[in-house]
């Protein structure tokens, strides 16, 4: 990130404090459904495992809803926590934030639920092959498209949280499938 310059540098620390902070709701929520999802897929209760997932999914995207709107609309006032607005840069880093917080919002969308929804499976004892997508999604996706449009598209900065929330958006998508596919099993026996 240095290499984009001081003003790309505090705009993109700035967005991973405040994606660090934001990010601990959707966490307690995929080890909640974790731990209510294993509870009842445990007992046999399909429909109450299927139901304890899919609450806290919506539960996810609620509040990814809800904290994108001061990102998109407040960005000035939550920068103000970080800088003083008489620094010299504060404009440049400003514009920029405000700039990444519109990619960031996409951003918690898709890591909140992928998320949550690794620990909703992780409760149905399907760990594997959600760490393949997560490789498949962080490595072969997110930084090969991070890098294209922060360098080949001269993106820079933006170009590196676009190729974040892209990858998050593959790793969501396929452990949503993924999810689906479980719930679709008729019997609790085909889901080990």
């Amino acid at each position: 990130m240095g290499r984009f310059g001081t003003s790309a540098l505090s705009a993109h620390m700035i967005c991973l404090n405040v994606a660090n902070i934001l990010f601990m709701v959707p966490l307690a929520l995929g080890q909640a459904a974790a731990v209510r999802v294993g509870f009842h897929y445990g007992r046999g209760a399909a429909q109450d495992y299927k139901r304890s997932g899919d609450l806290a999914i919506a539960f996810g995207v609620g509040y990814a809803l809800l904290v994108s709107l001061p990102l998109l609309f407040q960005h000035t006032w939550i920068i103000g926590f970080f800088l003083d607005a008489n620094d010299a840069q504060f404009e440049q880093i400003s514009a920029l934030t405000g700039t990444l917080f519109a990619v960031m919002a996409m951003y918690l969308l898709f890591d909140g639920l992928q998320t949550i929804l690794a620990g909703a499976l992780r409760g149905l004892h399907d760990t594997r092959t959600p760490m393949f997508f997560c490789l498949f999604g962080y490595w072969g996706i997110a930084f090969v498209v991070g890098y294209l449009a922060a360098y080949q598209l001269a993106m820079q900065t933006q170009g590196l949280w676009i190729g974040y929330a892209f990858g998050l958006a593959v790793v969501c998508g396929l452990l949503f499938l993924r999810w689906r596919r479980k719930n679709a099993s008729p019997t609790l026996a085909t889901l080990s």
